[in-house]
């Protein structure tokens, strides 16, 4: 068992530096919580390739706040409905409606998909970045510079 726990660490922190582990966390978290329960973990995939990330850690953290989304799917749906009041409104039973497959649902889902990832755009990754200055300071002293930021990618 020992051993087993040695080799996992091994691989979800080869070639991390802890600054890169903090951002690989944050943007996990923050692509976690998307409401698109189809598409984070595409979405994940492009990150770690784009920003070099480990993807066994980046999938993780998206794998374990798949919770955490579905919990919040329908309180991002209804902060979008009222930071975007326009398009139909969001009808508290639109995922029975959806689920039984009643018409005229899908356009309604999709506006209400387009108003959560909005609203969810305004929230999470800002306060992923926040998390990741105030975490970085902490293990660093300062927060990374936008130099430094691209000399962690490479």
């Amino acid at each position: 068992m020992h051993i087993v726990s040695r080799r996992l660490k091994a691989i979800l922190s080869s070639g991390l530096t802890p600054r890169k582990l903090l951002a690989t966390l944050c943007i996990g978290g923050a692509l976690g919580l998307m409401p698109l329960v189809w598409g984070t973990t595409v979405l994940c995939a492009v990150a770690a390739y784009v920003f070099r990330l480990n993807q066994v850690v980046l999938q993780s953290v998206n794998y374990l706040l798949y919770p955490l989304q579905l919990a919040l799917i329908i309180p991002y749906c209804r902060l979008g409905a009222r930071l975007f009041p326009w398009g139909p409104p969001f009808p508290a039973e639109i995922l029975t409606y959806v689920l039984h497959g009643q018409g005229g649902m899908i356009k309604l889902f999709a506006w209400a998909t387009l108003k959560a990832v909005a609203a969810w755009l305004l929230t999470a990754p800002p306060l992923a970045l926040v998390l990741y200055q105030l975490f970085s300071m902490k293990i660093g002293g300062k927060p990374p510079t936008a130099l430094e930021a691209s000399k962690d990618r490479a």
